[in-house]
């Protein structure tokens, strides 16, 4: 937990909530949650801003790529059949940044040595 409280510690909120799963069981779950009160809330933003946001930033646990490149297999793993929408744009507009961010890689100089034909003829 304390890696978790680090790494959240921007004004997060932990909150101990019934979490209810597909099979209808329920456990209680611990979950960081930001809200309005927060300093560095931002809010809604258009998913273009916030892909930009994510691939601009890091923080003190590493780039926000990382952490949502993570977030995002996590989710695969724990919920195939429910894809969150939302977070796969998302993911889609950070890898589109990255790539175009990435220059493409140009092919290196060829050094062009001139030589004297030579006769292959036999005499």
């Amino acid at each position: 937990m304390a890696h978790l409280d680090y790494r959240e510690k921007g004004g997060y909120s932990l909150l101990e909530l019934q979490f209810y799963q597909a099979d209808g069981s329920s456990r209680l779950a611990l979950v960081y949650t930001g809200t309005e009160d927060n300093e560095e809330f931002v809010g809604e933003e258009p998913l273009a801003q916030i892909a930009k946001t994510i691939a601009e930033s890091r923080g003190p646990s590493g780039p926000n790529i990382d952490y949502l490149m993570n977030l995002v297999i996590a989710m695969r793993d724990i919920a195939p059949d429910h894809p969150d929408e939302h977070l796969l744009a998302l993911e889609t507009q950070v890898r589109a940044l990255q790539e175009a961010a990435t220059p493409a890689t140009a092919a290196a100089p060829v050094e062009v040595i001139e030589v004297e034909p030579t006769d292959t003829r036999t005499q």
